[in-house]
This record gives structure tokens, sequence and C-alpha cells, in this order.
């Protein structure tokens, strides 16, 4: 054993083969991490975005009215569900849904955009990612899920926050297996080139070492023969602890030996040809799978550049995204202008109710005292009325009286005329005072009839007061139910508000992550062209390789021509 790691040869093929298999590890272990982090990264970057997309288009106050069976028919349900699937296809995810925790503390599905939506309250098993995005943090899983069932996925949670407290939140899981299935062929080709180049640097290391050892071996072996003049004789042993010993004490010894030397030659060049032809072989299977894995590169690269330009395509779109919620925004501010307006106009109104309230009620309080006064004034007619009949009655015995004592006059003669002159003029002052009295009967009649028309005319008017303070309180009661839902309303457009500046903040964010990953898009695709590049010059070391061995070959069955023509 320690002949064997004292030989040159030994450790020629040690180094070489030490530092192909360190650099081979190096680079494919960094090859294949680097690989499956810019897939998971890139991936659970674009999940998330759909994810925060997700959750602003959800009305939070809305969802978190969804809590029996019965919500999920609601139009608001319907669409949103919609919506979400919308998303799910566009986007390009396997699974898009929301969930929630019950009264137990589960994780239960809302809405679910699937294909095979989840039913409404299905439990769903637990996962620590659920806690840390209901904890208010927006998540993204770095390990790859793989299963039979559900394929390849990287999973990312977005909370669902309404009024500072988180009411639940969205999840997606993305479809990563193409993705996978490349990197798992890189991985692949990765190896079969390591091995490749392992074993062709062994061989390659043990063919030098080889030509090195084996020749000063021979030639000092042949040395020592030449010395002796015996061209038959057997090898001599030298205790040597390296080829470079042996090659000094051999020449130190060295005298003739010719034939040994030609045999030894001719044992060489057979070697140096069955080698530089395995070597030949060798070198057209490495290019052989060097084609391969250099059109494997090249659609890596195709591939890379298409989706820098997919990048580049989505920058802009987003960049639109943007200005359409500035312009959001802006209508947001002119909508809490004009409800700022109407909010002034309510307190105005309200307050033009609440003086015809008043208004109604002293209004109301004039129709009692006036009907009053009416009704008084009608017991006074009849009590006229009264006095009326009375006087009627006496100018009726006045005037009966007048035509008696006319009579009476008339009988007396001379002595009765000045009585007569007189009881005339009493019975024309009582036919007057009849006249008058029924012209004032008349009037009086007349005036009973409008002041019963009044008094009928001022119950109407008490009704219609009646039925107007009912409207005008039923009016107070829709002003405060409406200046109650205009303060509710002035709270959700609050609400808005906030969400509007936190979705302009995401807007920020999204735009900013999506000019990163350009940019890392940009230099990817600058290496993978510049590999290509490599792999190209590599394809061209192993034709050189191929040309070398060829011309290798040729030399040794030369060598071998010119090594029969001397006898042994």
């Amino acid at each position: 054993m320690k002949l064997i790691q004292n030989k040159l040869s030994y450790k020629i093929n040690l180094l070489i083969l030490s530092l192909v298999i360190s650099v081979i590890v190096i680079m494919s272990a960094l090859v294949i991490r680097n690989s499956y982090e810019l897939l998971t990264q890139t991936l659970g970057t674009t999940a998330m975005e759909v994810a925060a997309v997700t959750s602003a288009t959800i009305d939070p106050s809305e969802f978190n009215k969804i809590q029996t069976v019965d919500d999920t028919k609601s139009d608001y349900y319907k669409n949103l569900q919609e919506k979400i699937s919308y998303i799910r296809e566009k986007s390009g995810s396997k699974y898009l849904y929301t969930m929630r925790k019950n009264d137990k503390g589960e994780y239960i599905y809302v809405i679910d955009g699937s294909e095979e939506p989840a039913e409404f309250g299905q439990v769903e098993k637990h996962y620590t990612e659920f806690d840390r995005a209901y904890a208010g943090d927006s998540f993204i899983n770095n390990k790859l899920h793989i299963s039979k069932e559900y394929g390849v996925l990287v999973s990312a949670y977005h909370p669902i926050v309404y009024n500072g407290e988180v009411i639940g939140i969205v999840g997606v899981d993305y479809d990563v297996e193409k993705g996978y299935i490349i990197l798992r062929k890189m991985i692949n080709n990765i190896l079969i080139l390591a091995v490749t180049l392992a074993a062709f640097a062994l061989i390659i290391g043990f063919i030098f070492s080889r030509r090195i050892s084996r020749p000063l071996e021979r030639l000092a072996f042949a040395t020592n023969k030449i010395s002796d003049f015996d061209l038959n004789i057997e090898t001599i042993d030298i205790n040597t602890k390296d080829e470079i010993g042996n090659l000094t004490k051999a020449f130190n010894l060295m005298v003739t030996s010719i034939k040994d030397i030609i045999k030894d030659t001719k044992r060489s060049t057979n070697t140096v040809l069955e080698m530089s032809k395995s070597l030949f072989k060798i070198a057209e299977h490495v290019d052989n799978q060097s084609s391969d894995i250099s059109q494997a590169i090249q659609h890596v690269a195709e591939a890379i550049t298409e989706q820098a330009y997919d990048i580049d395509k989505g920058s802009k779109q987003t960049g639109e995204l943007a200005e359409s919620i500035e312009k959001v925004a802006d209508s947001i501010n002119a909508i809490t202008d004009i409800f700022s307006q109407v909010y002034n106009l309510n307190d105005r109104g309200s307050d033009a109710i609440n003086l015809l309230i008043q208004k109604s009620r002293e209004e109301d309080e004039a129709i009692k005292e006036a009907e009053i006064n009416i009704k008084d004034m009608d017991e006074s007619y009849q009590k006229i009325s009264v006095i009326l009949d009375t006087v009627e009655q006496i100018s009726d015995q006045t005037n009966l009286l007048a035509l008696n004592a006319s009579i009476e006059a008339a009988r007396s003669g001379e002595h009765g005329r000045g009585f007569a002159v007189v009881a005339e003029e009493i019975r024309k002052l009582a036919d007057e005072s009849a006249k008058s009295t029924e012209q004032i009967k008349e009037l009086i009649s007349a005036i009973e009839d409008r002041s019963k028309k009044a008094v009928k005319s001022m119950e109407l008017s008490k009704k219609v007061s009646v039925e107007q303070n009912n409207i005008v309180n039923e009016a107070g009661k829709i002003f405060k139910e409406l200046s109650d839902t205009i303060k509710k309303l002035a709270g959700n457009i609050e609400t808005i508000e906030a969400l509007n500046r936190d979705m302009n903040l995401k807007k920020d964010a999204i735009v900013s992550m999506i000019g990163a990953i350009q940019e890392s898009a940009e230099e990817i695709s600058a290496v993978s062209q510049e590999t290509s590049a490599s792999y190209q010059e590599i394809l061209f070391s192993v034709n050189q390789l191929k040309e070398h061995s060829q011309t290798l070959s040729n030399l040794a069955e030369e060598l071998g021509v010119k090594v029969d023509r001397f006898n042994t």
C-alpha cells in the first residue's frame, strides 16, 4: 500500500481526481441550489402577488358578513367567487381560496375559486403557515410541496384585514411542476456531465500517469539489462521511492540492452494505441452527451428570454394598473368631497325639519285656540238668536197693543186722536223693530252657517294638521335615520380611503418587485447566454480531443511499424 502511495502515477491520479471531483461537486451544488432558490423565490413571489391582488379585490365588510351557508347564496358571494376563479385562471394558479377561523379555532374554507371548490365551512388541516398569515404577516413558503395528488406547488398567504383586525386569509397554491421538471432534467444533465467529466478526468489522469510511470519503470529495467549486456535477463527489482529515483538508478546502470528497450517500446506502443482508441470512443461519447446538454442549455436560454419578455410585458401592464389605481384614488377623493356636501345638506335638512316640527306644533295650538273661539262665538250667536226671538215676540205684542190702542182711540173720537197718532207711531216702530229683528236673524243665520262651515273647516284643518304633524314627525325620523346612515357611510368611506392608501402602498411595492424581477430576468438571460457560449467552447475542446486521440492512434501505429523492424 505504501508503494502504491509513493508512486508518481498514484499521486497524479489522486490530485487530478480530487481537483475534478471538488470542482464538479461545488459547481453542481451551486447551480442546483441557485436554480432551486430562483424557482421557489420567483414563483413564490408571483404567488404572493396573486394573493395580494385577490385580497385587494375583497370588500372586508362584506366578507365579514359571510358567516353561514345561507350567506353563500348572496350576489356578493357569487360575484366574488367568480372574480377569484378568474384571477386563478389568468394568473396560472392551481388553487386560490379564502379561509377564516371558526369558533373552535379551526381553519375553514369561505370562498374557493378552484376548479373543484371546497364547500363553505369545510375544515382544513392545520398548518403553521396559516397562523403566520393570520397574525397579519404575508408569508411565502419557499419549500416546494411535492405530492402525487396535488403535484408540485409553492404556496403564499396574505391576510384580509378589517378595521385593523385580521378576519381571514387568502391562500394561493401555485403550480410549479413545469419548472420543477426542467430543474430535475437540469440536475440529471449536470450529474451525467459531472460523472462523465470525472470519468474522463480519471482516464486522462490514469493514461497520463501510466505514460509517465510505466515507461520509466520499463526503462530502468531495460537499462539494467543493457548494463549487463544481457538481453534475456529477468526484471531487476530496485527499491526506490518513486519513478524519478528508479530512473536515476537505471541511468547509473545503463549500458546497452537495446532489445529490452525495443520490447518495452512495443508494449508501450500497443498500450498507447489501445488507450488512444479508448480515448477516441470516450471523446465521441462525451461529444454525444455534450450535444444533448447543449440543446438543453439552449432551450433553457430561450425559455429565460421568453420569460424576460413576459416580465417586461407584465411590468408595462403593472404600470397601467398603477395609473388606474391613482385614478380610483382621485375618484374616491371626489366622492369624499361630495359626501361632505351631502353631510352638510343633511344637517341643514335636519335643522329645517326640526323647525318645521316646532312651527307645526305652534300651528296646531293656534288651530285649537281658533276652534275654541269659533265654538264660543257660535254659542254667542245662539244666545243672540234667543234674544232676537224674544224681541220679535215683544214687537208682535207691541204691534198688537198699538192696534188695540188705535181701535180704542177711534172709539174715543176727538179725544183719542192724539193717542191714535202715538199708537200708530208705536205700531210703525214695532214693524220696523220686527223688520230689523228679521234682518238680524237672517244675518245671524248666515253667520251661523258660516260659523258651522268654519267649524267644519277647522275640524278638517285639525285633521290635516294632525296628518301634517305625523308626516313631519315621520320626516324627522327619516332624516334621523338618514343622518345615522350617512354617519355609517362616512365610516365606510374612511375605510375605503384607508384601503385605497394601503392599495397604493402595495401597488408601489408590486411595481418595485416587478422592476427587480425584470432586472433579475435580464441578468439571468445574460448568464444563460454566457453559459451557452462557454459550453460551445467545451464542445470545441472535446472535438480537439477527438482529433488529438486520432492523431495519437496514428502515431502509435506508425511507431509500432518502426519498432517491429528490430529483432529481439
